[in-house]
């Protein structure tokens, strides 16, 4: 039996998504399908990730199940901050930004931690990494 964390089939992920069955709905917590720029190819990427949408910003932690490694998408956007973002209500573009200051990342990581208790342990997995914390705001 493997330690690596359990991975969701992403492809089963946004037919639910899309089919509406799954995204969060009102609540805050929910998903999203976030399409970057790749990085290094230039090709168009999407996946699902989960979010916090509260005050007009959309809240994303690059935990990658609490591997060692960033997540794909998040070298994307670092490289490339114009995000399109599907959401339930509708797609969106916008602007990312990572959380750099320590209080505000505090503050961010304690509501992933409220909404999400299930990364609570990713931390700990993560190596030498510090789980990244992106906000999305809306471009103008």
């Amino acid at each position: 039996m493997s330690d690596a964390p359990e991975r969701i089939d992403d492809e089963m992920v946004i037919r639910e998504f899309r089919a509406g069955r799954i995204g969060g709905g009102d609540s805050p917590f929910g998903l999203l399908l976030l399409h970057t720029v790749g990085a290094r190819s230039g090709e168009p990427r999407m996946n699902p990730v989960g979010c916090i949408k509260e005050h007009g910003k959309i809240l994303l932690w690059a935990s990658n199940y609490g591997l060692t490694k960033h997540p794909a998408w998040y070298h994307n956007l670092k490289a490339n901050p114009k995000v399109k973002v599907e959401l339930p209500t509708g797609e969106a573009e916008m602007l990312a930004e990572e959380i750099t200051d320590p209080a505000e990342y505090t503050a961010a990581w304690a509501r992933v931690l409220e909404l999400n208790p299930g990364v609570s342990g990713y931390p700990a997995t993560a190596g030498d990494r510090q789980i990244p914390l992106i906000y999305l705001t809306p471009v103008q």
